[in-house]
């Protein structure tokens, strides 16, 4: 446990899209198990809210698996419709000039990988200790594609809560309040519609972290003085740059 460093990342790449989820697995399990009944919200205890708090844990880091899963089904030619002000795209001619840089280290079949281009510019600015804005940008990469999962599931769940077609009771205050089936209506739109905007701030950020990473790859390659410095030890990457 003394090992153990809580970082940024953990808050926005786990807690808050895992909380999400969390109240989309309650919503579920209502509807499924409990249907017909009021909802209360319970004083919670400390263990109750301590393990509440793993739970949102956990599910963050199932948020983030789904979220690289679904991230790489999505058709490239789908997210190239983004405008270019929007997506953050890399020129074409950054992205060339990294790569053909790549090609004269390691040869153009690692160059060629989109990927890999990434991978290896970014370890190279890492281990230069130059790692600029790096920290910021996964931060957000990992917060955004975990809110764009969170929130189809939440979507998912407020729309078969609709399906059950019971009454919906919530108790606030000492009374029962009830919810109408419009105003589900309005949160699954938000849902479906806070999905789609985050995975267009996660596409934004994930090309700030690749425009970045080719970039400093190419300032280390190109300026001598940058180049001597990349020869002095490394500092450490950046927090949450490797997790998700």
């Amino acid at each position: 446990m003394n090992s153990f460093k809580f970082t940024l990342y953990d808050l926005f790449g786990y807690f808050i899209p895992g909380a999400v989820t969390a109240i989309a697995l309650g919503l579920f399990i209502w509807t499924t198990f409990y249907d017909g009944t009021t909802l209360s919200v319970p004083k919670l205890r400390s263990e109750t809210s301590t393990l509440l708090l793993i739970g949102c844990y956990v599910a963050g880091h199932m948020s983030q698996a789904a979220g690289n899963l679904l991230a790489g089904l999505i058709p490239k030619k789908l997210t190239a419709m983004l405008p270019a002000s929007v997506a953050n795209t890399v020129p074409q001619e950054v992205e060339s000039a990294a790569r053909a840089l790549l090609s004269d280290l390691t040869g153009s079949a690692l160059a060629r990988d989109p990927e890999w281009l990434y991978r290896t510019c970014d370890e190279a600015v890492v281990q230069a200790g130059k790692p600029g804005d790096r920290e910021i940008y996964t931060y957000r990469d990992g917060f955004y594609r975990g809110l764009f999962v969170s929130f189809i599931i939440l979507g998912i769940a407020i729309l078969v809560r609709m399906i059950a077609a019971t009454k919906l009771f919530v108790r606030a205050f000492g009374e029962p309040y009830p919810i109408p089936i419009s105003l589900l209506g309005i949160c699954l739109f938000v849902c479906f519609a806070a999905s789609i905007l985050s995975y267009v701030r996660y596409v934004r950020f994930k090309n700030y972290l690749m425009g970045e990473a080719m970039l400093g790859f190419i300032m280390l390659r190109s300026i001598p003085s940058l180049k001597n410095a990349s020869s002095k030890p490394a500092k450490p990457g950046g927090e949450g740059a490797s997790e998700a």
